[in-house]
């Protein structure tokens, strides 16, 4: 065949994309999400293969139903406890879920051809494999390396050949210092530039986004938002009995998402009232007045402070002038009806789900 190819033969070569996410994720394509710890990386990618087994939409967006093959190095066990609340949730059962796991890390430069092995011997066609994460699985030692993580980046990739030309989703910690809008994996400019796509992860309480950033092959995408939830298992127990809370994600529609908004609204509205009548407080007094988590009033507060309606003083807060503002016109413009009282945390202490 000669090297050379005319331009008849050069487009005759063109693949059409192959979505397993409709419009976003494709077959054969090697993705990064990258998010700090605890930002719901994990959450949100078990939740993106639950829907691909059963290829149920996932935010209006149709997903290919197929196999799925997940690498749990980080944390085994959380992901087992993830794994049995959100399939509880969603109502698959997790004994007969098409989906396959590595249970811990491996040498993937030495298991690589075993993997495609088993695979083959048990004539799975994958529509996706998870790495979860990329940094337990590196088997360099150093990961700001360029060389190393170019290595390592073509590795993952090579998972795309397996059977059935799966999506390769690789769950990655940004670098150090990284702000919401420079989540970009760990590992040097080489290991972004190997991937086809990369996915931040933004957390804001219990509410999650998903977005591109820094580089995308395909057509960007509206940011895709989803919601944390404390959940019980009745196999979530620990030795004594007592129930394990486990974290899941739930997708948000943009009607859900706007509740959210007019709800956070409110909640800052009613927290402004309360520092009027309560000055120079500190927020575990307001929290108690308010009979809300002290964690949520301090988020809410921070929030204030940022809109330079609120300010630090004597180790309380009290109202600038521009909140003094903002107060009266809400008054001015308030029903005559009392105002709602302040609604409890999203995600307050989890609740005994019935099991399926």
């Amino acid at each position: 065949m000669p090297l050379i190819k005319s331009s008849g033969d050069f487009v005759r070569g063109f693949v059409p994309p192959d979505y397993v996410v409709d419009g976003i994720f494709q077959r054969r394509f090697c993705y990064s999400i990258t998010g700090k710890t605890g930002s719901g990386k994990t959450a949100v990618g078990l939740l993106l293969m639950a829907h691909m087994i059963v290829g149920r939409p996932l935010a209006g967006r149709e997903v290919t139903k197929g196999t799925v093959l997940y690498l749990a190095g980080e944390n085994p066990t959380d992901v087992q406890m993830r794994w049995l609340g959100l399939t509880q949730q969603m109502g698959i059962d997790p004994a007969a879920a098409d989906v396959h796991f590595i249970d811990g890390v491996v040498p993937l430069s030495q298991k690589i051809e075993e993997i495609k092995k088993e695979v083959t011997n048990s004539k799975l066609e994958l529509t996706a494999v998870f790495v979860d994460t990329c940094a337990a699985f590196f088997e360099g030692d150093d990961d700001n390396n360029n060389v190393q993580m170019g290595d390592y980046a073509r590795l993952l990739r090579s998972l795309t050949e397996l059977p059935g030309g799966p999506a390769v989703f690789v769950l990655c910690h940004p670098t150090k210092r990284a702000g919401d809008d420079d989540l970009i994996p760990k590992g040097g400019g080489a290991f972004l530039n190997e991937v086809d796509g990369n996915v931040g992860v933004r957390k804001d309480e219990t509410l999650v986004a998903i977005a591109v950033q820094g580089k995308f092959r395909g057509p960007e995408f509206a940011p895709m938002h989803f919601e944390l939830a404390s959940v019980l298992h009745p196999l979530l127990r620990d030795s004594r009995g007592r129930s394990l809370p486990t974290v899941i994600a739930r997708a948000l529609d943009g009607a859900a998402l706007a509740a959210r908004d007019v709800a956070s609204e409110r909640d800052e509205d009613v927290l402004l009232r309360t520092i009027d009548k309560h000055p120079r407080k500190g927020y575990r007094e307001v929290a108690k007045v308010m009979a809300c988590s002290e964690s949520r009033v301090y988020r809410l507060g921070k929030k204030l402070e940022t809109q330079k309606l609120v300010k630090s003083e004597r180790n309380g807060w009290v109202l600038t002038s521009a909140g003094e503002k903002a107060l009266n016109a809400m008054e001015s413009t308030a029903s005559p009806l009392k105002h709602p009282p302040f609604p409890p945390p999203p995600c307050p202490v989890p609740t005994q789900v019935k099991q399926q």
